[in-house]
């Protein structure tokens, strides 16, 4: 028998688009999808660091 944890943490889903492909970004939980699939961990942080800065240029 698994036990899940709830975290209290909705998910905040971002549709966002970098080098010519679309992504999900999960910015509660740091994650990036493309199509739904999780990227490499190397990669999701170059594309959350685009999003970041992309928002802050935007504000």
């Amino acid at each position: 028998m698994t036990r899940t944890r709830k975290t209290g943490q909705q998910r905040k889903l971002v549709n966002f688009q970098y080098e010519g492909r679309e992504y999900v970004l999960d910015l509660v939980r740091n994650q990036v999808y493309q199509n739904w699939t999780a990227v490499e961990t190397t990669r999701g942080v170059t594309i959350l660091g685009a999003y970041r800065q992309t928002a802050l240029a935007t504000n």
